[in-house]
């Protein structure tokens, strides 16, 4: 082998290192303000999947595929998903107060865990007012 074979091969490992592995190495971490927006950002798409199942009901009774009585319990059901997705949202934008809940390093899961938990918080909270 060459010296000029041998030096390309050790400029290409020193640019794959440079290129591929530092970034790895030195990534930063998140900061609550970049988890905020992925939990934002995370809401978003569940509220996007809502008005998804909102349009699809419309077909479905449309082409007949559904009843209206099955259509209008169904739709009341995503609509009440919808309005507290919207609040929940706008909790995050004004309180931050679910963010604070989890750590910066806080996985998916862990964020769609924490949407179900509000939610479920805040159709218990409407329940109790509803019967008191």
């Amino acid at each position: 082998m060459s010296i000029i074979g041998l030096g390309i091969g050790l400029a290409m490992v020193v640019a794959f290192l440079i290129i591929v592995v530092f970034p790895l190495l030195f990534e930063e971490p998140e900061t609550t303000a970049d988890f905020r927006s992925k939990q934002r950002e995370r809401a978003l798409a569940y509220y996007e999947r809502v008005l998804t199942n909102l349009r699809d009901l419309d077909d479905d009774l449309a082409t007949g595929k559904i009843h209206r009585d099955e259509y209008n319990t169904e739709r009341d059901v995503w609509m009440d998903r919808g309005v507290e997705i919207l609040q929940m949202i706008d909790e995050l934008d004004h309180k931050h107060n679910v963010s604070e809940r989890l750590e910066n390093n806080a996985t998916n899961a862990d964020i769609d865990h924490e949407i179900e938990r509000v939610i479920a918080d805040h159709r218990a909270q409407r329940r109790a007012t509803e019967v008191g």
